[in-house]
Formats: structure tokens, C-alpha cells, sequence
């Protein structure tokens, strides 16, 4: 039974978090970082 209300509720709180995001403008990207762990340039 739980899984069946989550499954219902989930496409609710998507569009509730994108809304909260475009009004707030709270978006966040990481600009110029780099998850490359064999890059050692960076280090």
C-alpha cells in the first residue's frame, strides 16, 4: 500500500519542487568543477 501512495504522490512533489525552483530562481549547477577522478591537473 505504501508504494501505490508513493507512486501517487510522487509526480505531485516534482512539480511542486520545480515550481518552488523557478519561482526562487534556487537551481544550483556546479560551473567549472570537474568529477573526474583521474584528472590531476586540478590538484
Amino acid at each position: 500500500m505504501r508504494i501505490i501512495i508513493k507512486v501517487i504522490i510522487l509526480p505531485v512533489t516534482v512539480r511542486v519542487v520545480n515550481y518552488i525552483k523557478k519561482v526562487d530562481g534556487s537551481d544550483v549547477y556546479d560551473v567549472n568543477t570537474s568529477y573526474n577522478i583521474w584528472k590531476v591537473k586540478d590538484m
